[in-house]
């Protein structure tokens, strides 16, 4: 069954007051709060950005230390960690709140990680399995159709 949906909110090349056909399973409701799917999604995007905030504050540890052969190259790093690891904590608040925007930026980062782990020789096997399985929960789960079309339908109430 199809039920109209108001689009009260401009955007994506969608005029405010425009009306969409969409099948009532795709439709999330704003009450119950994110399907599961998304909760996985997010709270691997999550986990990802603690990561990274954590590796940046081991780096300014490791200049603060003088442990570093060269502080420059490792504060750089650090604010790219820091920085990777704040937009990815705003990009899993976007999702939470079901923002479509949000989905692209992660599906890249995904990709990137994904491509850097495998082609970097690490020591750790474990490291590079572990980074590989969150790419590829993460990227899988942005790809779902409910992830999908949780976070492709307005939050607005569906008119009928």
């Amino acid at each position: 069954m199809l039920v109209r949906v108001l689009n009260a909110r401009p955007g994506a090349g969608v005029p405010a007051g425009s009306v969409r056909w969409v099948p009532t399973e795709e439709i999330a409701d704003p009450a119950q709060g994110p399907s599961a799917p998304l909760r996985v999604v997010v709270g691997v995007v999550v986990l990802e950005a603690l990561l990274l905030l954590a590796a940046a504050v081991f780096s300014v540890g490791e200049i603060l230390l003088g442990r570093t052969a060269d502080a420059t190259a490792a504060a750089v790093i650090a604010a790219l960690a820091a920085l990777f690891g704040a937009f990815l904590l705003f990009c899993g608040r976007a999702l939470w709140r079901r923002q479509r925007w949000a989905r692209g930026p992660v599906m890249f980062w995904q990709l990137l990680q994904l491509l850097t782990v495998v082609t970097t020789t690490f020591s750790a096997r474990w490291v590079v399995a572990g980074l590989v399985v969150i790419s590829v929960v993460a990227g899988v789960g942005l790809l779902l159709p409910r992830v999908v079309a949780e976070t492709t339908v307005p939050a607005d109430p569906p008119v009928t």
